[in-house]
């Protein structure tokens, strides 16, 4: 059965949300968040919903949703604190037993899983998915996700917009492979919207079982836990969705 766990910043101190447990009996845990502007109310629940109706083993899944957008409201200081979210989180994680780790994030939410991945990658498998992932940290390195996002990942890959607009979301990543789904965002959609557009065809890779990108390349669609980045899927290479 699977366990949501849905952290709300309402109810504690330094912004840090209280960690729920793990259900005890799923080896796999789903986590998914947000990014800068929205919370899990705008997208993340609705994805986890969305995968839960078609994982392939549920019994074998653990899904949280992780809601920190009162410190990711502040654009400047974003990166930082999902550093330290993540820093957070996987103290927690670390007291667990998953044996593999599914990390989905959109925007400057990258850097909450980039710390997840870096402080538990020899506890256990881990997938990371980075939706048009926002590579700045702080005011100076607007090249960090660029070099790192993925390093510690035994699978990451990315889907990136490249013509979204948003500073340092537009280009590949050297420790990910990235699926360019640039020309999937609908034609009549506003520019300033398109950093999202990679969220809603993520989802909607759920329902194509032809696609061989997005959740048919996961676990809960049945595949094996990657033990390493799959050669068909090198870190750094590109692939244009058409």
């Amino acid at each position: 059965m699977i366990a949501y766990s849905y952290f709300s910043l309402l109810a504690c101190t330094a912004h840090f949300p209280e960690l729920h447990q793990p259900s005890g009996s799923a080896p796999y845990l789903l986590f998914i968040t947000h990014g800068s502007g929205d919370s899990i109310e705008d997208w993340p629940l609705a994805l986890a919903a969305s995968i839960e109706e078609y994982i392939a083993e549920p019994e074998m899944w653990d899904i949280w949703v992780y809601d920190w957008h009162r410190d990711a409201a502040n654009k400047l200081t974003a990166s930082g604190s999902g550093t330290k979210h993540g820093e957070y989180i996987s103290e927690h994680l670390k007291h667990t037993s998953y044996t593999h780790y599914h990390f989905v994030a959109h925007s400057v939410g990258a850097f909450v899983i980039h710390t997840l991945e870096q402080k538990l990658n020899t506890q256990a498998t881990i997938q990371s998915t980075y939706l048009d992932p926002f590579c700045g940290s702080g005011i100076f390195d607007w090249e960090y996700g660029h070099r790192r996002f993925g390093e510690y990942a035994h699978f990451s890959e990315a889907y990136v917009n490249m013509d979204d607009g948003v500073p340092s979301t537009d280009s590949p990543l050297q420790q990910s492979f990235v699926f360019d789904v640039t020309s999937r965002a609908p034609e009549e959609e506003d520019r300033s919207r398109r950093h999202w557009s990679p969220i809603s065809l993520y989802e909607q890779s759920i329902l194509q079982e032809e696609e061989e990108w997005g959740f048919n390349n996961t676990v809960e669609a049945g595949n094996p836990p990657h033990q390493h980045q799959p050669s068909e899927y090198p870190k750094g290479g590109i692939l244009i969705v058409d």
